[in-house]
């Protein structure tokens, strides 16, 4: 993982087990859990290797908790459960910035209180600050991302929808989009991966609707 071109993993299920050798269950947790409902930058690593570091800069999020354990994998003690506000998004800075080159994977799913349709129209995008400016690629929405994985199979075109909704009703469900679908320049050298709401996609937001309630476990970009 030291590598920009080696597998970056979040295994944010295992979120206790890596806190736990810094800080005990319990006030330990508490801490690294207001660090993360804070709208600074500056807030503590939620995973850390010793190569490898990631740190919340997120924004517009009602709720968030890496450690929730109300309905985690199978197998896991937790996952990372939280709220998306319109215009809000889950942003995870890398301490080693790395090429778009490969996939994106993880697992996601809602918690039964957003629709397919809302839970479909949330946006992801790649971001940097290397070298020296700030640069963006485009966005994919889940939606999206589910059509490819669902051609890239050669399964039917209703396999999308039939995930999507899947994943509104609260089973967890593989996501693999190709990292060149972000259409990001030459050169680009990623240091912040973003889901979120209203990200590029404006028509039809509205500060008035309701957060989009979700869970993710094993985000991984693999070269």
């Amino acid at each position: 993982m030291s590598h920009p071109k080696a597998t970056l993993a979040l295994f944010l299920a295992l979120i206790a087990a890596s806190q736990a050798a810094a800080a005990a269950d319990g006030e330990g947790a508490a801490a690294v859990r207001r660090s993360l409902l804070s709208t600074s930058p500056s807030v503590g690593p939620i995973y850390s290797n010793g190569n490898l570091e990631w740190r919340s800069w997120s924004w517009g999020l009602s709720s968030l908790n890496v450690r929730d354990a109300g309905k985690p994998m199978p197998g896991a003690r937790a996952a990372l459960c939280l709220a998306i506000q319109p215009f809000g998004a889950l942003s995870l800075r890398s301490s080693v910035p790395f090429s778009l080159e490969g996939a994106l994977g993880f697992y996601i799913r809602g918690n039964g209180n957003s629709s397919a349709a809302q839970l479909g129209s949330l946006e992801m995008q790649f971001e940097s600050s290397s070298p020296s400016r700030y640069a963006i690629t485009r966005s994919s929405t889940l939606a999206e991302a589910l059509a490819a994985q669902a051609v890239a199979e050669g399964a039917p075109a209703s396999t999308a929808d039939a995930l999507l909704a899947g994943i509104a009703a609260g089973q967890w469900t593989p996501v693999k989009v190709p990292l060149a679908a972000f259409e990001a320049q030459a050169g680009f050298k990623a240091d912040r991966w973003t889901l979120g709401s209203c990200l590029q996609r404006l028509d039809g937001c509205s500060s008035a609707a309701p957060a989009a309630e979700v869970c993710l476990d094993q985000i991984v970009t693999v070269s």
